[in-house]
């Protein structure tokens, strides 16, 4: 399957809800929030019948997302059907961590291949302010739970949004130093009336690791994206990842409109 452009398209995210068990102050808006009711989201069967039609047209890899997919009822179920689908050879799961440690190995089991967590911040008083819950605890036995079974991979993400503070994304980045994690550091996406310049461009980022963490060892990892910069600290068990989307990342060549997809 192509786009307009001639691209392949291979992969597909799915949101299989709106709804969320955190109030990140970024997110969530102070006033009332009005969620999708449940008889107008695709069901599980809607969901498996989608996904079926578009492998047959060349999608290989899917990624759940949400909201935070894991408050979804049954999300191993749909997980196990989309797998077995004929010409699905990855299947990703992007998670804020709250409930993943509980469902972690139905998750492996029914064929989860990937686990994306997102997270702000790896101190616990900056955790609860932001997201306005308690959750750390919970979110980093996640993580040691999601590295004790065998994924193809687990990454942290972080954006470097307008409102980052080197203090949070550094505690982030620490987390590879004792645990084979991906930290990706992935520049802010700017929207209207917003602009690249307001949040951490992933250039300075760069600089402020290299003050800490010398030497970095830049990596080619096959089967990333061009737009993915690996980088390996030394006495780390994990990676560095910069993902840049400045302005130059969109400015399209001939034969495209937008810049490529991040690594899967």
């Amino acid at each position: 399957m192509n786009d307009g452009f001639g691209r392949e398209l291979d992969y597909l995210r799915i949101s299989v809800t709106d709804r969320c068990n955190l109030q990140c102050s970024y997110c969530i808006p102070q006033e009332e929030v009005h969620t999708i009711p449940y008889d107008e989201i695709l069901t599980y069967d809607e969901i498996v019948r989608v996904v079926r039609i578009l492998a047959k047209m060349g999608v290989t890899r899917l990624r759940l997302t949400g909201g935070e997919p894991l408050v979804r009822q049954d999300l191993p179920l749909l997980a196990e059907r989309l797998k077995r689908i004929r010409g699905i050879e990855f299947l990703g799961l992007t998670t804020n961590g709250v409930l993943l440690e509980e469902m972690a190995e139905a998750l492996f089991d029914a064929g989860v291949d990937g686990v994306n967590l997102n997270l702000d911040t790896a101190e616990r008083y900056r955790y609860t302010q932001l997201t306005k819950r308690d959750e750390w605890p919970r979110v980093w036995r996640s993580i040691q739970k999601a590295l004790s079974l065998p994924f193809r991979s687990v990454k942290i993400n972080y954006v470097l949004a307008p409102d980052s503070k080197v203090d949070d994304w550094f505690s982030v980045v620490a987390l590879a130093k004792d645990h084979p994690l991906d930290i990706r550091l992935i520049e802010w996406i700017p929207y209207a009336d917003e602009y690249v310049k307001d949040g951490v461009l992933s250039d300075k980022a760069m600089q402020i690791i290299r003050k800490s963490y010398v030497p970095l060892t830049p990596l080619d990892v096959p089967g990333s994206s061009e737009l993915s910069h690996y980088w390996k600290a030394k006495d780390f068990k994990g990676r560095i990842v910069l993902i840049p989307f400045t302005a130059a990342s969109f400015v399209p060549p001939a034969t495209a409109c937008v810049s490529p997809p991040v690594d899967f």
